[in-house]
């Protein structure tokens, strides 16, 4: 044991010896000369040791200064990685990343990495090493410097929160005038440049919702892509802020993720809300004037009733009732002064427009993003019950648990599920064989199956068929025909608001191939089967149809951003011109980041003043005028 301490600390004795000598020789270098005799010429070869071995010298040093945090499992969590502080500001320091240019004219400068830049720090240093002639001094420091990360739950199982990460730092100190005295007398200036210039290829992204813009965040972690966005409405986000239910604050903080992803790439991600493609721009357009295009603007064209009556007054697609209460500009107020509201459709936005009116009058809203009018409307309602009419059984629902489970819970509600006793006894043997995720569903519906009782009731209806809709003589919905499967019978149910759900139909822009099913012509998971130099992809629902929640969405993001990169990982082409130009010829009154993150403090500074989270703008003209 003894033994290995005694080789230890002469290791510790000849770095000291070797780092001295080298420090010594920067500042003295006529003490210290490769000409000198004796002690003083072993003296050089140890200050020579030294400066060849500064730079790995940090590198291991960073390899055991770094300390390990809490693990996350990433299968669980989208992990927003966060920009850590910079230690050390001003106008001779520089920072390394994949896209500095670093130009100096000072005595000294400073050369900083962190994380995965550390390694560009360590090979740049040696590079400039080797330009002068190995006389370069320079001074290498470690540090570790701890940043924290949001973590955002990629399923209802895990919930929202922030990890600590250490990050580690080499710090580079170049002394500009040793290398007047050691290199070349004439030397005045030290000029740096980055190694070589890229070509970025430019990508187009239609829709700025979560399939773009989490294909667009993993992009931009793995390539150099310049990347234009472009959204239809007046702000971005799409399905997050006028999909997503207002008690589901959670699910929209991925909007943070998207903020700093913008915030960091100003110098090549850009925004254009406000531009209808196919009207403003179009896709040939796009494809002329980009390297590359993603579709990522969903399926929000709404699948009809297609029955007699859906025109009355009154009658809503899930769509048009989930954007009129999230604030989408220019949709007028449903009315609810009725008793009763029928839902058709056994997905979320049915349970999604179940639990919005059922919590209008409840006060848990007021503190969430929902417009005041909007809430206003909502406990005015006299709706005292629901019915969620499904067409097809309860075994075959496309609700989550999380979801149904929270219309169960709300107060002051009675919740049932009124399924038939062959129904239930088909779906208790056959309970063991299914996989987890439906093994608890199913054992939800069980649990409540029975009849509401109480003044305010939601009642689950199965086997239901719409066949007309009902109208009063001012052509006000009054009631819907359905065709009951277990009876074979016809029923009239009443309703004075009607809202169906029944799926979407994706929208397929001029000029996009379009398959026998009515959707986007896919040649593989992400490629659009189009022919031309400009290749096109699809993500999201535009690639797969109306299918999953937004976790599904950000898995498959991934995938995509994956196989774009590697499509353009030798691209040597020229970088394309962009839309921007055609958009100002056209006066197209398009709505920047910045003009976006203006609305954004706007709406949140409103907010504060009533306690909400923010109010949300439900006209925009000012900001496009």
């Amino acid at each position: 044991m003894s033994a290995i301490f005694n080789f230890q600390s002469l290791i510790s004795v000849i770095l000291l010896l070797i780092c001295t000598c080298a420090y010594i020789r920067a500042f003295a270098p006529k003490v210290i000369d490769r000409n000198k005799e004796g002690l003083l010429g072993v003296f050089w070869k140890c200050a020579r040791i030294g400066e060849r071995l500064s730079p790995w010298v940090a590198a291991s040093c960073f390899c055991m200064a770094f300390v390990k945090g809490g693990r996350v499992n990433e299968n669980h969590y989208e992990i927003n990685r966060q920009q850590p502080a910079k230690p050390f500001t001003g106008p001779n320091h520089f920072f390394i990343t994949r896209k500095t240019n670093v130009e100096s004219q000072y005595s000294d400068v400073y050369i900083h990495g962190m994380g995965a830049s550390i390694n560009s720090v360590l090979v740049f240093v040696v590079e400039l090493e080797k330009l002068f002639a190995g006389a370069l001094i320079s001074d290498v420091q470690t540090s570790t410097i701890h940043v924290t990360d949001n973590l955002f739950p990629m399923s209802d199982e895990f919930e929202a929160g922030d990890r600590s990460r250490p990050l580690s730092a080499v710090h580079v100190h170049l002394y500009r005038a040793m290398f007047c005295k050691t290199v070349y007398s004439r030397i005045r200036n030290l000029s740096i440049n980055s190694f070589r210039r890229f070509t970025r290829p430019r990508l187009a992204i239609v829709g700025s919702g979560p399939a773009g813009m989490f294909t667009c965040n993993a992009l931009l972690r793995r390539t150099n892509f310049a990347v234009d966005v472009f959204e239809n409405y007046h702000v971005p986000f799409g399905l997050v802020r006028y999909g997503v239910a207002p008690d589901h604050q959670e699910v929209k903080n991925c909007i943070n993720l998207f903020d700093n992803m913008f915030d960091s790439n100003k110098d090549r991600l850009r925004l254009f809300c406000n531009v209808n493609i196919g009207k403003d721009v179009t896709f040939e357009e796009l494809t002329n004037n980009y390297n590359s295009v993603l579709l990522a603007y969903g399926s929000y064209k709404t699948r009809s009733l297609a029955i007699p009556g859906e025109k009355s007054l009154n009658v809503l697609s899930g769509s048009e009732f989930v954007g009129w209460y999230n604030g989408v500009p220019n949709v007028a107020n449903p009315s609810l002064d009725g008793d009763s509201a029928v839902i058709i459709g056994n997905g979320n936005v049915a349970l999604d427009c179940a639990r919005i009116i059922s919590m209008g009058a409840d006060g848990s809203l007021k503190s969430s993003d929902i417009p005041d009018d909007r809430l206003a409307h909502l406990q005015e309602s006299k709706i005292r019950n629901i019915k969620v009419l499904g067409r097809r059984g309860p075994g075959d629902v496309s609700f989550t648990i999380k979801e149904l489970r929270e219309q169960f819970k709300l107060a002051e509600w009675s919740s049932a599920v009124d399924m038939s006793r062959e129904d239930e006894e088909t779906l208790r043997s056959e309970l063991p064989k299914f996989e987890r995720k439906k093994k608890r569903l199913t054992e939800l519906l069980l649990k409540f199956a029975g009849k509401p009782n109480g003044p305010r009731q939601c009642h689950f209806l199965f086997n239901r068929v719409p066949q007309e809709v009902l109208s009063d003589s001012c052509g006000r919905v009054k009631a819907i025909k359905v065709f009951n499967k277990y009876t074979n019978e016809t029923e009239t149910v009443p309703c004075s608001l009607l809202i169906y759900s029944i799926g979407y139909q994706t929208l397929i822009l001029d000029g996009v191939p379009q398959n026998a099913k009515g959707m986007i012509d896919m040649k593989d998971e992400c490629r659009v089967n189009i022919q031309g130099p400009t290749p096109v992809y699809a993500t999201g629902w535009c690639a797969h149809g109306p299918r999953g929640v937004i976790v599904d969405t950000q898995q498959q993001s991934a995938f995509v951003a994956e196989q774009i990169a590697k499509d353009f990982e030798n691209f040597n082409g020229k970088t394309a011109v962009g839309a921007d130009v055609l958009l100002k010829q056209r006066h197209v009154r398009s709505i920047s980041w910045d003009r976006w993150k203006f609305i954004d403090n706007e709406e949140k500074l409103k907010g504060q003043k009533s306690g909400k989270i923010r109010e949300k703008f439900t006209t925009f003209d000012s900001f496009v005028n």
